[in-house]
């Protein structure tokens, strides 16, 4: 509606300027009151002074931004009705043909969803209202009865604004005597500063948005009316005629876009005629035949000469454009249209400057709001769901010049500054990083580029990006990274800086996001981790389970290293503590890392089709389903012609059996090796993909190595610096001038290796593997990148080749680790051109950026609450686990074997059982210990009152408890390869099996009737070996 409402109403009094309208005009505005608007006295009408504030995500009102701007409402919406989404029950006939003529006239076959929030909030208001739209067209000379759109039926409202709002349609229908210029901007303001009076509901204030937004827009009009019949427009006339010659014949030492851009800075931006100049300036452009990049140049940074003024104060308010800029946008959007028009393009298509333009005007203010506002995540939720969208994400990335860039070049700095801090990255840490990637940006600007279009949207060229284009891309990249939460990511992927109090207390950025991302170790491990002697064990047994658990499937935290004394230990990547990795396997992550849907929105792009099965193009994520398809379905026939009484369940279960999952797994990664050895894009994501084994993993790691050096430096830091000291020969111990030596050098090779990724994309882009031809290696782009050049120069002996060599050398030597780390998150994603948004419906979006997180954080919350007071009843905690699965259980599934919430919940279980569980001394001395207060248990160890410790036949309870609660899992089709269930294994750890719950009887027995009578019924029952252990505490 926003487009519709602000584009007809602005220009309702323009009748004599634009005849074609006038219909619509007078249809629209028509009433049968005409009151004075000159009576200003009017006790009735409440206007206040307060400024627009736009908020987001807490209970309050609907507030009215500037002509042109969003509305923000401060309550999540509602579930939507009618023709938003499936009735939860049948329509009333009235509401029917309302939500009909909304289908008709105005959305015209469009998706709700698909027009901006703001826009969406409107219409459902005025449907819920009953009012319906005046549809575009055919209207008839003279005013009809009536007014939908501006009529006031509420008493509330018409006390309020009503009256004032027949008072302005009234005296512009009337013609004469019309307000001068001063009186409508005074007029326009008090509007603007009007907001809903204390008593109205949600839905009166969204009808008062509406009809606010009418008068603003007819005020608006007007005074594009007085400044055209002004004398502004002859003199605003000749500027564009000499702004013209200049874009035509640019002088020698210039090109058109420094004729642009120098023009347009000259110009006031907040001036009533800067709108009017553009206007002109395109009409002559049009007339005079001037290609289309150039007047689409133009229009852009016209657009944005205004909009960047947000940019001055990126944690502040949006600011309140005012009266005349919203003028001048409203005009250059207006004439972006005209210009589509006159190239026979359909209006509002994709990739026509009007809806470029509109976008960017609503779609810059949304990214503002969501980066000042990260630190709540009620706010960023709700920008990132209902206003922004996956439509949002995918224009910000991919068509707003330079932010997918950006989104490499941060990538890069984010992993060189963790690797190179002790603890984790702070607030002041993330802001430097900031600063590395625009001033990295602004630094190397030949490297990053526009295409450049005909009239037809065909690529026809390119060009390099300007400075304005360069610090926008910045600006926006900051705030989608933030939004993606990849700052967060490495935030917490450092130690816990407990060498640092004051670091350790203080919020990381986005504390709020950054806790539910990592949730044992923001909370646990920072700050139970600190506190008592229980919470501590607490922690530790955890973390051991953790990594036992990954030992099974043998997998890692980290890799092999030594410590200061020559000791052999596990060393975490980027420097860190193999703990500080083990933490966070909890199975969150962030958008981007987000299990296979993560994985689809880089592996599955269209553009990216580079692998051919049966003769058809297919993505590698497509191509690698099709072939594990494949092996699955021979396996399936070969097993059911072996068992044709199987029925199918059967049959998939035996699939699923360790023995033929092994086989499966095997047959798939012989077939694809090949094509995974090819890959040199996106081997961040693809090294997520499941069903790759450790032999291919390492082939991406030697590819990574090769490629993209710079993350084997920040992974391995101090074999880097070693390096780095090596190369330039400098003396043991002078840490400061190594790490000097690194800096200055790093960003060459950053810049070899975007560039490296850029030309990739390019000579990738639409084709298969068969059509590519030679691509080049990174040593191609060192003379680029300025490695390698004066004053040394030394060829293969120059130190910084030299140390571009090692650096590849140890990626290889420890590709074989690497491929058995776990990662938390999507390793890195510094080769990855753009992102494709498109690819998931809405509900994984909304499942990617929100639903998961919030089930994370109320499962997690429960693990929490049991460790940060862990002194609890054995069936509290069968609670307490119970709930925390049901919510884990939506993001990742249930079962263990395909990383669901059974697997994940062991650990925690576990580290309860061993703190709950009896010492081997109160097995026998339990009452007396508790009578001389010897603590039982580890449970007891930090209060003696908490009076848990199980024995055998209660840990078998608790974990059966689970079983039948489906926390663990006990299917008998899930048995391992030594035939046990997870239920099965988990009591045979924990001493809680048959055999174990035998020796607590027969320890029960002698403990009752003696030794001698327990020794007679174990040696009855038991081998004498065995009998005689159960005894040997006597």
């Amino acid at each position: 509606m926003k487009e519709q409402i602000l584009t007809i109403l602005s220009s309702r009094a323009n009748s004599a300027m634009h005849n074609e309208r006038g219909d619509l005009i007078r249809k629209e505005i028509a009433s049968p009151v005409r009151p004075s608007l000159t009576d200003r006295n009017d006790k009735l009408l409440s206007l206040t002074s307060r400024p627009f504030h736009p908020k987001l995500g807490i209970e309050g009102d609907i507030f009215m931004a500037e002509l042109g701007q969003i509305e923000i409402s401060k309550r999540n919406v509602s579930k939507p009705y009618g023709i938003l989404e499936a009735k939860p029950k049948p329509l009333t006939p009235e509401r029917a043909e309302v939500e009909g003529r909304w289908e008709r006239d105005y959305l015209r076959g469009r998706k709700l969803s698909s027009l901006p929030f703001d826009e969406q909030q409107t219409v459902r208001a005025a449907i819920k209202a009953g009012a319906v739209p005046v549809p575009v067209g055919g209207a008839e000379e003279g005013w009809p009865e009536g007014d939908p759109l501006i009529n006031i039926t509420d008493e509330s409202l018409q006390r309020q604004f009503g009256i004032r709002a027949r008072d302005i349609i009234g005296e512009i229908r009337a013609r004469e005597p019309r307000l001068n210029r001063e009186e409508y901007i005074i007029l326009y303001g008090e509007i603007q500063r009007s907001i809903p009076s204390s008593d109205t509901t949600l839905e009166q204030r969204a009808q008062f948005n509406f009809q606010k937004r009418d008068l603003l827009g007819i005020i608006s009009g007007e005074v594009k009316r007085v400044l055209r019949q002004g004398r502004e427009r002859g003199e605003t006339g000749i500027k564009a005629i000499e702004f013209v010659a200049k874009i035509k014949n640019p002088d020698q030492d210039k090109d058109v876009y420094d004729v642009i851009d120098e023009t347009i800075d000259n110009e006031n931006a907040n001036d009533q005629s800067y709108g009017e100049f553009i206007e002109a300036t395109v009409e002559r452009l049009m007339a005079d035949k001037v290609d289309s990049n150039t007047i689409e140049y133009l229009l852009e940074y016209s657009t944005e000469r205004i909009l960047k003024r947000a940019d001055v104060s990126p944690k502040g308010p949006y600011p309140q454009f005012g009266f005349y800029e919203n003028i001048n946008l409203d005009s250059i959007i207006a004439m972006s249209r005209i210009y589509d028009h006159s190239l026979h393009r359909t209006e509002g298509a994709e990739g026509t400057s009007f809806k470029y333009l509109s976008d960017l005007r609503e779609r810059r203010h949304i990214m503002h709001e969501l980066f000042r506002n990260m630190k709540d995540r009620r706010t960023y939720v709700s920008y990132i769901t209902q206003n922004l969208r996956k439509e949002g994400l995918a224009f910000v990335e991919k068509q707003i010049a330079g932010v997918a860039d950006s989104q490499i070049i941060y990538e890069k700095f984010l992993g060189s500054a963790l690797s190179l801090k002790r603890g984790w990255l702070t607030s002041d840490d993330i802001e430097g990083v900031d600063r590395d990637v625009e001033g990295f940006m602004t630094r190397n600007a030949a490297q990053f580029s526009k295409e450049i279009k005909d009239e037809n949207g065909n690529v026809i060229d390119s060009r390099p990006l300007r400075p304005w284009e360069l610090k926008r891309a910045a600006i926006v990249g900051k705030s989608l990274n933030a939004a993606m939460q990849r700052r967060l990511v490495y935030t917490v992927m450092g130690d816990v800086p407990t060498h640092d109090i004051t670091t350790l207390l203080d919020s990381v950025d986005s504390e709020e996001l950054a806790r539910i991302l990592a949730p044992m170790k923001l909370i646990t491990e920072r700050f139970l981790g600190i506190d008592t002697n229980t919470r501590k064990i607490f922690i530790e047994e955890v973390l051991r389970k953790t990594k036992e658990l990954a030992k099974a499937r043998d997998q890692t935290f980290g890799y092999e290293s030594t410590d200061k004394n020559g000791n052999r230990i596990t060393q975490g990547l980027y420097g860190k503590r193999e703990n500080s990795w083990a933490i966070l396997d909890t199975g969150i992550t962030d958008p981007k890392s987000n299990g296979w849907r993560g994985v689809k929105i880089f592996l599955d792009q269209k553009d990216y089709r580079t692998e051919t099965l049966d003769s058809k193009a297919l993505s590698i994520w497509y191509y690698l389903d099709r072939i594990k398809g494949e092996e699955r379905d021979a396996i399936e026939g070969v097993l059911k012609s072996r068992y044709p009484n199987k029925n199918q369940r059967e049959i998939d279960n035996i699939i699923a059996s360790p023995e033929y999952d092994d086989r499966l797994t095997a047959k798939f990664n012989y077939r694809v090796r090949d094509v995974i050895q090819k890959q040199r894009l996106f081997l961040g994501p693809l090294l997520q993909m499941g069903n790759l084994n450790e032999g291919n993993k390492r082939m991406v790691w030697e590819k990574v190595s090769e490629l993209l050096p710079s993350r084997i430096a920040a992974f391995f830091p101090e074999e880097t610096l070693d390096i780095v000291r090596r190369a330039y020969n400098l003396p043991q111990g002078k840490r400061d001038q190594v790490l000097g030596a690194w800096d200055r050098f790093k960003t060459k090779l950053f810049l070899a290796e975007s560039k490296r990724v850029a030309d990739d994309a390019e000579n990738i882009k639409g084709k298969t593997w068969g059509e590519i031809g030679a691509l080049k290696n990174l040593s191609d782009y060192y003379q680029d990148a300025g490695i390698g050049q004066p004053p040394m120069g030394l060829g293969e002996q120059d130190p910084e080749i030299r140390i571009i060599r090692e650096l590849t050398e140890l990626g290889k030597e420890k590709a074989p680790e690497l491929a058995k780390i776990k990662f938390p998150y999507t390793p890195f994603l510094d080769d990855v051109p753009k992102t494709d948004w498109e690819n998931i419906e809405d509900f994984s979006y909304d499942r990617i950026l929100v639903r998961d997180h919030s089930d994370f954080q109320e499962g997690y919350n429960e693990i929490i609450g049991l460790m940060g007071k862990p002194i609890t009843s054995p069936q509290q905690v069968i609670e307490a686990f119970a709930k925390a699965s049901l919510k884990i259980q939506g993001p990742l599934g249930l079962k263990a074997s395909t990383g669901g919430a059974q697997g994940v919940m062991e650990k925690y279980i576990d580290a309860y059982l061993s703190m709950a569980r009896e010492f081997d001394l109160a097995k026998y001395l339990g009452p007396l210990m508790k009578l001389v207060r010897i603590p039982k248990s580890e449970m007891e160890v930090g209060n003696l009152q908490a009076n848990i410790a199980i024995n055998e036949v209660f840990t078998a309870q608790v974990l059966d408890g689970l079983a039948q609660q489906d926390v663990i899992s006990d299917d008998p089709a899930e048995k391992d390869k030594n035939g046990l269930t997870q239920t099965m294994r988990m009591k045979k750890e924990n001493k809680a099996d048959m055999k174990w719950k035998l020796y607590y009887w027969i320890r029960l027995i002698a403990m009752l009737l003696g030794p001698i009578a327990a020794f007679e019924i174990a040696r009855t029952l038991l081998p004498r070996e065995a009998a005689e252990q159960v005894l040997a505490g006597f």
